[in-house]
């Protein structure tokens, strides 16, 4: 984009016998940073930028020191390029959820620069050596706008299509549950979330020993979607069809509902009968097969999945039943205890 934006400059230029301002080499990184790999934004600004009412802000500008200029711009932009917050032609730097997993799963590297010596590693680690990244990954996972655990599931459902060596594969989901255990207990979950997010994306951008082209390839979402609402559709039907038992969802799918099955004829309702068969039994012979799950769009955003995961655990949490005594089964009137006579 900077070739263009040089391109046009000159042309300009040439057009208005040197009558623009033109910014330097530096204030164009800073644009083309800006406007997010938009060129029409990228042009716009620009046009602003050369306005000659802008010579007054240019000599401003000026004042300042080249070297030091140019050393705040690199500062700001980081390894990833430009990837924080720009002062020229700002766009708006979310990014689409389609957009973010791509970042991370074909792991783009810059070229090594032949001037620069190779970092000296000893023997032993050679293989741990990659090229420098085009991207932070932990700037991606911000600008998703989801939280680190949701994008480390999109990873764990999508990174296997971008591998072409078993190795990798096998380094890869190492990362990956070293970054579950990170939040697998709930009192520190919150804590180390940022944590886990990082080594699960770090993870899979390290696990590329050799960067391949892997062109298109259509991104899902994760089959934990479908099992978790297969789950709350579960809990739902047990609440409503064994309300009069007043246990919550886990104890009457992992205690009442099994012990239910193991009975001739536990309940008269043939719906209750039918839901008992479907979840009490498991089936040691028959495969349910491999999940398909729902092909994710280029347009969908981080917000919308954080909203429908939250929905869905609220639907959850206001169908939990009133604890109630079960008048079937614990009635005391109709218990009758006598007393055992050997007369």
């Amino acid at each position: 984009m900077k070739k263009v934006l040089n391109h046009i400059l000159l042309q300009e230029t040439r057009k208005s016998c040197e009558r623009v301002c033109v910014p330097d080499q530096a204030q164009l990184e800073v644009l083309c940073s800006g406007s997010s790999g938009d060129i029409r934004s990228a042009v716009n600004s620009l046009q602003f930028f050369c306005l000659p009412e802008k010579e007054l802000f240019m000599a401003k500008r000026r004042c300042v020191a080249p070297r030091e200029r140019v050393q705040r711009i690199s500062t700001k932009a980081g390894p990833s390029g430009g990837e924080e917050d720009q002062a020229i032609g700002g766009k708006d730097a979310s990014l689409f959820l389609f957009r973010a997993l791509g970042k991370i799963l074909h792991c783009k590297r810059g070229k090594q620069d032949a001037s620069v010596p190779e970092p000296g590693l000893p023997p032993h680690l050679l293989q741990h050596h990659r090229h420098t990244l085009l991207v932070t990954p932990e700037l991606v996972v911000e600008r998703s706008h989801m939280s680190g655990e949701l994008f480390s599931l999109y990873l764990h459902q999508n990174y296997l299509d971008f591998f072409s060596d078993l190795e990798d594969v096998d380094r890869a989901s190492q990362y990956l549950s070293d970054a579950d255990l990170l939040t697998a207990d709930w009192t520190s979950r919150s804590l180390l979330e940022p944590y886990g997010s990082s080594v699960a994306s770090r993870g899979l951008l390290h696990s590329h020993s050799h960067q391949v082209s892997s062109g298109f390839r259509p991104l899902h979402k994760p089959s934990w979607f479908l099992v978790n609402k297969k789950y709350r559709d579960n809990c739902l039907a047990a609440q409503s069809l064994f309300r009069s038992f007043g246990l919550p969802p886990v104890c009457l799918q992992t205690q009442l509902l099994p012990y239910l099955a193991k009975l001739s004829n536990p309940m008269r309702n043939q719906t209750q009968v039918t839901f008992i068969q479907a979840v009490g039994h498991m089936s040691l012979t028959r495969c349910s097969g491999r999940l398909k799950p729902e092909t994710l769009t280029d347009k969908e955003t981080g917000e919308q999945q954080e909203e429908e995961v939250e929905e869905e655990q609220r639907d959850l949490q206001s169908n939990q039943p009133e604890l109630s005594t079960n008048q079937v089964l614990l009635d005391e009137e109709d218990l009758n205890i006598e007393d055992y006579s050997s007369d």
